[in-house]
């Protein structure tokens, strides 16, 4: 299994935390797409913790980014696909957790690694059920009920090569776009539930949580206000955008021919 990233991290919010985080020797190596607003700080820290660093960007475009490298560098069978800070907060909470997906090898083309009920339970509202109305509206295109904007997948080398072949999204309607292309090239899609993966934002807020009499005064008026409901509105919004893009214009994608000429647009 070849683990893979992206990040983002303009404000050193997350020294601390990869300060204090071991990370699994099975780790490094491993290719993340930091982008270019990070400060050098952070940078020059994952890369001295054993990450091989790429440039990133948007939310799809370092996902991709990622992947096609990944391919490239590796002769992996398999390819697990998680946020950076998500694989942080993980490591935190379940680390055998971890480990067993990180040695595990699914029978689906792409597993999309969902959040146990007891997980989800742990995030704000305006997440959980803006979220939910984007996978209802997902499983009415793939059959399938998914955490579609958890965002950490499992590809196998087929679903690897066929995404990075035909994805065009660069922000973050690729969660939709993923799971379609694969339903598209009548790939199997499967769901693995996870208990650590509970919500991880808190874990780099901790000054700010201090300011508030508790922590769910600090979680209902930050991240359960009108302002988050908006963002969180934007980001269903992307997503069905992308599901009706595809469903109306199916890419038919395929299988490429010759592995190397998905790599000639990184």
């Amino acid at each position: 299994m070849r683990f893979l990233s992206y990040f983002h991290d303009p404000d050193d919010l997350f020294y601390k935390i990869l300060t204090e985080t071991p990370i699994p020797a099975e780790l490094k190596g491993s290719i993340v797409a930091v982008t270019p607003e990070t400060t050098i700080k952070i940078y020059e820290l994952v890369r001295n913790l054993g990450f091989r660093i790429v440039e990133g960007g948007p939310y799809g475009y370092g996902r991709i980014v990622s992947l096609k490298e990944s391919i490239k560098d590796s002769n992996s069978e398999y390819f697990f696909v998680c946020d950076f800070d998500k694989m942080l907060h993980w490591l935190r909470t379940d680390p055998e957790e971890f480990k067993r997906i990180l040695e595990s090898k699914p029978r689906s083309d792409l597993t999309v690694i969902s959040r146990s009920p007891k997980a989800l339970e742990t995030y704000p509202k305006a997440w959980t059920e803006t979220e939910h109305i984007a996978s209802k509206i997902l499983e009415k295109i793939i059959g399938k009920y998914v955490d579609l904007m958890n965002g950490p997948y499992i590809l196998n080398r087929k679903a690897a090569e066929i995404i990075t072949a035909n994805s065009v999204e660069t922000g973050v309607g690729s969660c939709a776009e993923w799971c379609i292309l694969a339903s598209q090239a009548r790939l199997n899609i499967g769901v693995i539930n996870v208990d650590g993966l509970t919500w991880e934002d808190p874990d780099r807020y901790t000054s700010s949580i201090s300011k508030y009499h508790n922590f769910e005064e600090w979680k209902d008026i930050t991240f359960d206000s009108l302002y988050e409901w908006r963002k969180r509105v934007e980001f269903l919004h992307k997503q069905v955008e992308v599901m009706i893009r595809l469903n109306e214009e199916p890419v038919n994608p395929k299988y490429p021919d010759v592995k190397n000429k998905i790599l000639e647009d990184v």
